[in-house]
């Protein structure tokens, strides 16, 4: 949650107390199963390195790659430097098919 909002340790950490008190998990009571934002850090860091390394293990799954000759035309969003338009172009883009263990997948590039 908190690397996909781009909000802080401690602003996640609140925000996942206030969600446990709603539903009853932390009473004044039962205080144990508080989230203080190291235990939220050492959580995110954790879950960074397990979708790295899973992404690490797809990359080095593919065992070759093909071209299919197929130009296919996508809309892409354009910012120019010196203007402040954005305008939005037709462009074609060349796709790749890879093969893997699971089968054959589309990589655009």
């Amino acid at each position: 949650m908190c690397d996909r909002y781009q909000i802080s340790d401690r602003a996640g950490a609140a925000i996942a107390n206030t969600v446990l008190q709603d539903y009853g998990i932390i009473t004044p009571e039962e205080d144990n199963q508080i989230i203080d934002r190291n235990k939220l850090r050492r959580s995110r860091f954790s879950v960074r390195k397990e979708l790295a390394n899973e992404a690490h293990e797809t990359i080095n799954d593919i065992s070759a790659i093909y071209f299919d000759g197929r130009k296919d035309q996508t809309r892409v969003l354009v910012e120019r430097e010196m203007d402040i338009c954005i305008g939005i172009l037709q462009m074609k883009n060349i796709i790749l098919s890879y093969l893997n263990r699971r089968g054959i997948s589309m990589l655009p590039i």
